[in-house]
């Protein structure tokens, strides 16, 4: 886990925030939505300029470096926590993942294969659910922990709290032990994730596309995870490659 200062500039991030409500009629700064699951998730599929962001040269060439191999854009995915509520416990990322993915032994792998870029909209600290990380040696936690009020008041404890303003970036992998923190947020927070996957993993049991991308952010390939209702998909692939 790691986390780099001012990695976006102020002018990337306010073109990013207009532009997607110019596109797609989104305010992603005054929306408010589910805490758990996102309010908004692969708006890249539609959006031309969220699409372009998540290809930047730099993220790609981060997510290369971290997992060993070439990429494919995945998931992105915005988060509005409302005054007065709190976001997940401290969890891993690779629980939720285990019904799409086909091996269940995958806690054994020896190399990451996903690597997420977390990134706030808005200065971030303790009062709206600083995003706490903690890097961890490739272990599976049990699930029960999740729940697990001791296992959570402990994490609160050892994971700092570190602040961090709009263009800062917090990057971490499935395995990592990350969270908001247990208190309540005293104001709103916005925040965005995009996801990274390596070639090597297989995916199964969902309706996504993934996007396929050299070490220049150009896409060369696109791949269904599943075969379903996919004409929206269809057509941005098609868009991507530059089939007629």
């Amino acid at each position: 886990m790691k986390i780099m200062r001012n990695f976006f500039n102020k002018d990337e991030l306010e073109k990013l925030v207009s532009s997607i409500k110019r596109e797609s009629g989104v305010d992603i700064l005054k929306s408010e939505g589910d805490t758990v699951s996102g309010l908004y998730r692969n708006l890249h599929h539609e959006c031309d300029s969220l699409q372009k962001f998540m290809l930047d040269e730099r993220l790609i060439n981060l997510a290369r470096d971290m997992l060993g191999s070439d990429v494919y854009i995945w998931r992105s995915t915005f988060w509005n926590l409302r005054t007065g509520e709190r976001g997940q416990n401290y969890h891993q990322d690779i629980w939720p993942w285990f019904d799409i993915w086909p091996d269940k032994e995958y806690s054994l792998n020896s190399q990451s294969d996903v690597c997420s870029v977390w990134f706030p909209l808005e200065y971030c600290d303790e009062g709206n659910g600083v995003n706490r990380g903690l890097a961890s040696e490739k272990v599976l936690l049990d699930r029960s922990l999740l729940n697990n009020h001791a296992f959570q008041s402990q994490m609160e404890d050892l994971i700092p709290a570190i602040a961090m303003s709009p263009g800062d970036i917090m990057i971490f992998d499935e395995y990592s032990i990350h969270g908001p923190g247990l208190k309540n947020a005293l104001r709103k927070k916005s925040a965005v994730i995009f996801r990274y996957l390596s070639v090597r993993r297989k995916i199964h049991n969902r309706n996504e596309l993934l996007l396929k991308v050299d070490k220049t952010g150009s896409v060369v390939d696109a791949k269904y995870c599943k075969q379903k209702d996919v004409s929206i998909l269809e057509k941005l692939k098609r868009k991507l490659l530059n089939i007629k």
